[in-house]
């Protein structure tokens, strides 16, 4: 996990601000050492970036993505805390460049903390540790963020994190909680609202007015009531199961501890193909799929 964590960190930081396509190369750099670490570190397939369905993924987390952003944006803008106007700037410009920095954002992002860290923290601690730690972790990285406070940076992980690691468990899917990511924050930047407390070019400019329990303030719409209500939602989406594992899953080895260094502390709690774990006979149960609540 460190390693691989390194590796797609190291990537981000030198691409993200990159011009033209480079961010997008730059999470391309960033899927091929995810690769090479779950594949032959970790030895284990890689079926959360499949190709098969990709697209499909990426798609229906965008529009979830889409939906909250727009009814956290509607609700904000019918108590009086928006007003738009249009920027006049280039219009092809400004969306190519934001699609690039989003998607490749989104991408490296969800690589490390949902495909790197979730999963092997999931394998120690169970899918509910996982989902708070790594959403701590989440809202931890933007505390860097121009104008972050630690109200900010908590709101991020308890909206964005939590969200994005249950939606995660859910779907097993790096495409669809990048389509997520990717949308949300590709929206906010297109209308003129802060993103982590960033103020990229968009195609609007968004007026201010009230306090930043209706707005979100300069951080961006994370710390907004609408916002907190509107991804309450989330808890529909997944309820994890900490004793259960998908059977994609299910060719972790010890080698994979042994890469977080743990390999003598825990052993893989998985299933064997047919149903049985790795436990002995006697004692093993069959394996259980996730369930949707």
């Amino acid at each position: 996990m460190l390693i691989g964590l390194v590796g797609v960190g190291l990537i981000s930081g030198l691409t993200a601000a990159g011009p033209g396509p480079v961010p997008v190369l730059g999470a391309a750099a960033a899927l091929g050492v995810y690769w090479l670490v779950m594949r032959r570190l970790a030895r284990r397939s890689t079926p959360e970036i499949s190709r098969h369905g990709a697209g499909r993924e990426g798609l229906l987390g965008g529009a979830i993505g889409l939906g909250f952003v727009l009814l956290s944006t509607l609700l904000i803008v019918l108590f009086g805390g928006y007003s738009f106007a249009w920027a006049g700037h280039g219009f092809f410009a400004i969306v190519a460049s934001a699609v690039a920095v989003q998607a490749a954002a989104a991408v490296t992002e969800e690589l490390m903390f949902r495909g790197l860290a979730l999963q092997a923290l999931e394998q120690l601690w169970g899918s509910r540790a996982a989902i708070v730690i790594t959403g701590l972790f989440f809202g931890i990285a933007h505390l860097w963020a121009p104008n972050a406070t630690g109200w900010s940076s908590l709101s991020i992980a308890l909206e964005a994190g939590v969200m994005l690691g249950a939606a995660f468990l859910w779907r097993r899917s790096i495409w669809f909680v990048a389509g997520l990511h990717f949308a949300w924050n590709l929206m906010e930047q297109l209308l003129g609202i802060p993103v982590s407390g960033q103020t990229p070019e968009g195609l609007f400019t968004v007026e201010v007015r009230g306090g930043a329990w209706l707005t979100g303030g300069p951080t961006g719409q994370a710390p907004a009531l609408c916002d907190r209500c509107d991804v309450a939602g989330q808890g529909i989406l997944y309820c994890p199961d900490s004793s259960d594992i998908p059977e994609s899953m299910a060719n972790w080895t010890s080698d994979t501890f042994t890469v977080l260094g743990t390999s003598n502390m825990i052993q893989p709690r998985l299933s064997r193909p047919g149903g049985l774990s790795r436990r002995s006979s006697s004692t093993a149960r069959p394996s259980r799929r996730r369930t949707p609540c």
